[in-house]
């Protein structure tokens, strides 16, 4: 927990007094990870929500989180999602290869009410790869938000939309509206 102390002073009819004000504001227990050196290990967590390795992901304006992970050659489709609460802060998800260069960014996808729901799924190469959360600003202006996240791969094969079977002209989903 980080703990910022600052002093105000007020005047009173006789002296002045000195209060101290606290502010404390507590990191999530993946910290330090604040770049992409000092990213959270998260390879062997595949298929795990973010809560269940070691709590919440907490996000506080221009705080980044870097999470790295690491794609087999035999699960090269790659997923992830983060889910973080309706009405506060606004969080990107970013995917990034070693060299710092951006692959994807996270699509918006409705979550439910009491939700935001962000999404990445692309096909990748084997290679070790970097997730950043990162909250640039507040909708509500709140100070921080709890958000989890999971990653997950599979084989290509097994890469199914929900619009399949519709890998021939024949069989193409009707996507206009109805």
């Amino acid at each position: 927990m980080s703990v910022i102390t600052t002093n105000i002073s007020l005047s009173f009819d006789e002296m002045p007094e000195i209060l101290p004000i606290v502010v404390a504001t507590t990191d999530d227990n993946y910290e330090e990870n604040d770049t992409q050196e000092t990213a959270y290990d998260l390879t062997l967590f595949k298929g795990i929500l973010l809560s269940e390795v070691d709590g919440e992901g907490i996000s506080y304006e221009n705080d980044q989180d870097w999470y790295k992970i690491t794609i087999g050659a035999s699960e090269t489709y790659f997923s992830t999602y983060m889910t973080f609460p309706y009405n506060s802060r606004y969080i990107d998800l970013e995917l990034y290869t070693p060299d710092g260069i951006i692959v994807s960014s996270a699509a918006y996808r409705a979550g439910t009410i009491s939700e935001f729901r962000r999404e990445i799924n692309t096909v990748l190469s084997p290679s070790e790869y970097y997730l950043r959360v990162n909250s640039l600003y507040s909708y509500s202006g709140q100070v921080s938000n709890t958000y989890n996240l999971l990653w997950s791969t599979k084989s290509l094969s097994d890469a199914n939309d929900e619009y399949e079977d519709n890998d021939t002209l024949e069989t193409a989903t009707d996507v206009r509206n109805p």
